[in-house]
């Protein structure tokens, strides 16, 4: 049941591939259900008569529910549903991959509706994580990690990438005792800065971020052309190794449905002739590409075959694999430049 098809390879089921396509609001959203920031309930993994539990945000920016009857009884998303089945961690995080459709692509109706529903509370979520930073100057060393991908420090800049000296989570420091590399991706949104915490060595952090789910890497700085492409990539990154090639190319925070919201689409629609979805050729990106099909927008993935056999599954790691030629020459066969 909890097996992944050949086009997901077994390594891929953990707690970092499963924050990759949803969210920990998502998952408390559909396995608690309906709750509030700061409001005390009963606690729903035993009995209890007195409201004693809730939700809030950590000092590292994770939502977390809090049994204050009981010492020690805090949960992330993925703990909360090893205690609600009596699970293991890695049993739950398989429930999770399972239940939200990541194992097969196909996820049921309730948990659609749920990741809908979950819209308004990741914006009022967002709004209350606050994110600062003190960016460093970028060097060889925050510079390398970027090299893979033959992004320079220029197209860092000009993206709103900064290499992070301090990092502070609702005005907390957050220390770095191991030294990684951690990075801010932001965008402007409404007239204010939001932030997405980049940390490839990092787990704790690498998907701490402020932006709203539907809120897109590029949407500030588009410019419209009716007669124009428009590409829609997984990630910041992915955006910036295309936009050597492309002129219009936003990057959506999530491979799903719900990361382009109505205005997001209204916007596409009027302002482009057409749309192209770059995600994931995995059985979750797959599913998400084909039900936007639906609406207009044509896949455009690498192959299923070079992500099955070599796990090539965007265009930073073509880029990083085989050299910007290739993601140009693709581009090419594709009819996109």
């Amino acid at each position: 049941m909890f097996k992944f098809s050949t086009a997901e390879a077994p390594k891929k089921l953990n707690k970092d591939y499963i924050l990759s396509k949803i969210s920990d609001a998502q998952i408390f959203g559909y396995y608690h259900g309906p709750f509030k920031l700061g409001q005390i309930e009963c606690s729903r993994l035993r009995k209890d008569r007195n409201p004693s539990c809730g939700f809030y945000i950590s000092r590292s920016g994770k939502l977390i529910y809090n049994d204050l009857a009981r010492k020690d009884e805090s949960y992330d998303c993925f703990a909360y549903v090893a205690k609600l089945y009596n699970l293991s961690f890695g049993d739950a995080v398989k429930k999770i991959a399972a239940d939200f459709g990541l194992v097969n692509g196909v996820a049921t109706p309730e948990v659609k509706k749920v990741m809908k529903e979950m819209g308004d509370f990741d914006k009022s979520f967002k709004q209350q994580t606050r994110i600062h930073f003190r960016a460093a100057k970028w060097n060889d060393d925050n510079l390398a990690f970027w090299k893979q991908y033959h992004i320079t420090q220029d197209e860092l800049e000009a993206n709103g990438v900064y290499a992070i000296k301090q990092l502070f989570i609702n005005d907390y420091p957050v220390t770095n005792k191991n030294n990684d590399m951690r990075y801010a991706l932001t965008l402007n949104h409404k007239g204010e800065m939001l932030t997405k915490i980049y940390a490839p060595g990092a787990e704790s952090l690498r998907w701490l971020s402020n932006i709203p789910l539907d809120v897109p890497f590029g949407m500030d700085t588009l410019k419209p052309n009716k007669d124009s492409k428009l590409f829609i990539a997984k990630a910041q990154k992915d955006r910036i190794v295309l936009l050597k090639f492309l002129q219009s190319v936003i990057a959506t925070q999530n491979e799903s449905e719900t990361s382009i919201n109505k205005e997001t689409f209204k916007k596409i629609s009027f302002n482009f002739s057409q749309w192209y979805l770059g995600w994931d050729p995995d059985e979750k990106g797959l599913a998400e590409m084909a039900a936007l099909e639906k609406k207009g927008f044509t896949p455009m993935h690498l192959p299923i075959r070079d992500f099955e056999e070599n796990g090539i599954k965007d265009y930073a790691d073509l880029a990083k694999e085989r050299g910007l030629g290739a993601v140009e020459d693709y581009l090419k066969q594709n009819n996109i430049i």
